[in-house]
C-alpha cells in the first residue's frame, strides 16, 4: 500500500474515535489512529482535488487525536508545549497510510471516501518540539488553518452558486472560478507538504514541494517564505534573499520574511541591510526578542556599540537569556559605555526564561552579574 506522509501545519478541528493512553515516563509508545474522510465532488470539480479534500478531512481527525497523545506524552516527559505547538508537533510526527478508498455515484455528484491509519512515533518529539519553537511555526500554523477553512467555505459557496445559475455563459464563469479555487487548494496542499518536509529536515523534498506551490500560485507570499527558509538551510542565501523579497512585495507586513532576510544579509556580511530588515521586523513585532538580539549583533559588527547595548538590554529585559549574555559580553568589550540620557538608577533583576538564572544590572550599564534564584 502506498504510504503518505501527513502535511505539516494542517487544520485541526474534527474529532474521531481513537484510544489514547497516557505513556509511561521515558518510554516511547507508538500510537496508531484509524480515521475516515468523505467529500462529495460537484459539477466543475476534478477527481484529483476531491480525493485530496477527503484525505485532508481524515488527516484532520487523526491529528486531533495525535495532538491528545503528544500533549499527554509531553507532560509526562516534562516537555513544555503550547496548544498550537502541540498540533504542529503532532502533525510533524505523524505518518499516514491509506488503507482503503472508494468512489460512489450519488444524486448530487460523486462521493469520495478514504480510510487512513496514522502512526505517531514520539521518539523524536523533543527534537521536533525544539525545531517548532526555533522556527516560530505557530503563526504559520494559524495561517494555514484559516486558509484551508476559507478554501472549504469558498468551494461550497461556488457549488451552490453553480447549481443556482441558469445560462451556460454564467455557468462557465462559475466553473472558471472553481478551477481557480482548486488550483489554489492544490498549491496549499503542496506547500503544506513542503512545510512537513522542512520540519522533518528533508530539505530536498521541501525545496521541490515549495517550488511546485509557487508554480501553482505565484502570488502566495507564504510559499516564497517557506522556500526561502529551505534555501537558508541549504546555505543559498542569495536565493533566500530573493524569495523573502518576493514575499514582502506580496505581503508588506510579513514579519518572518523581513527577519529571515535580515539573517541572510547578516550571513552574507551585509550588516547594514541586516540591521534595516531587523528594524522593520521589530516595527512589525515589537516584542520579538530574537529580532532585538539579531539587530544588536548586526550593530556590533557595524561598530555601533551604543545601539547594540540598547538592543541586547531590551532583549534581556524581555526575559531573553541570550540577550542577557550578549549584553554582558558587549559591556566588557565596551568598558561599560553609558547610553545618552541614562543615569544611575537602582538595580533591576531579570529572570531568564528557564527560571534558572537571574541577571542584575542598572541603567548605567554596570556589568551584569548572574545571581542564583
Amino acid at each position: 500500500m502506498k504510504r503518505y506522509r501527513n502535511l505539516v501545519v494542517i487544520i485541526i478541528t474534527i474529532a474521531a474515535a481513537a484510544l489514547i493512553i497516557a505513556p509511561s515516563p521515558g518510554k516511547a509508545q507508538v500510537r496508531e489512529i484509524i480515521t475516515e474522510g468523505i467529500y462529495t465532488m460537484g459539477d466543475g470539480e476534478t477527481p484529483l482535488v476531491a480525493e485530496s479534500r477527503a484525505l485532508l478531512q481524515a488527516k484532520r481527525k487523526a491529528i486531533e487525536h495525535a495532538g491528545t497523545y503528544v500533549e499527554s506524552y509531553s507532560k509526562v516527559n516534562k516537555i513544555t508545549l503550547t496548544k498550537d505547538e502541540i498540533h504542529v508537533v503532532a502533525s510533524g510526527l505523524m505518518e499516514v497510510e491509506i488503507l482503503e478508498k472508494k468512489r460512489t455515484i450519488i444524486k448530487d455528484g460523486i462521493r469520495f471516501w478514504v480510510r487512513i491509519r496514522a502512526t505517531v512515533n514520539p521518539d523524536h518529539l523533543e527534537e521536533m518540539a525544539k525545531n517548532v519553537k526555533d522556527r516560530s511555526i505557530k503563526d504559520d500554523y494559524k495561517r494555514m488553518q484559516e486558509a484551508f477553512t476559507k478554501s472549504q467555505q469558498e468551494i461550497e459557496e461556488l457549488k451552490e452558486e453553480l447549481a443556482a445559475v441558469k445560462g451556460e455563459k454564467e455557468k462557465g464563469r462559475v466553473k472558471d472560478r472553481i478551477v481557480h479555487a482548486e488550483r489554489w487548494f492544490q498549491a496549499k496542499d503542496w506547500l503544506e507538504q513542503g512545510k512537513y518536509y522542512l520540519l522533518n529536515r528533508q530539505i530536498e523534498d521541501a525545496l521541490v514541494s515549495a517550488s511546485v506551490a509557487i508554480l501553482l500560485n505565484p502570488k502566495d507570499p507564504d510559499a516564497y517564505i517557506t522556500r526561502g527558509i529551505v534555501y537558508m538551510d541549504r546555505g543559498q542565501h542569495d536565493e533566500a534573499i530573493g524569495d523573502f523579497t518576493a514575499a514582502v512585495a506580496l505581503e508588506p507586513e510579513a514579519f518572518i520574511a523581513y527577519y529571515n532576510r535580515g539573517c541572510s544579509h547578516y550571513i552574507n556580511g551585509d550588516f547594514d541591510k541586516a540591521a534595516e530588515d531587523y528594524t522593520k521586523s521589530i516595527e512589525l513585532k515589537p516584542h520579538s526578542v530574537e529580532a532585538f538580539v539579531s539587530r544588536g549583533r548586526a550593530y556590533s559588527r557595524l561598530g555601533n556599540t551604543r545601539d547594540a547595548l540598547s538592543d541586547f538590554r531590551a532583549a534581556c529585559t524581555m526575559g531573553s537569556k541570550q540577550g542577557c549574555e550578549k549584553l554582558q559580553v558587549a559591556l566588557k568589550n565596551a568598558d561599560a559605555i553609558q547610553e545618552p540620557g541614562r543615569s544611575k538608577a537602582p538595580l533591576s533583576t531579570v529572570r531568564s526564561p528557564s527560571g534558572e538564572t537571574r541577571y542584575r544590572f542598572n541603567e548605567s550599564y554596570h556589568p551584569l552579574k548572574a545571581v542564583t534564584p
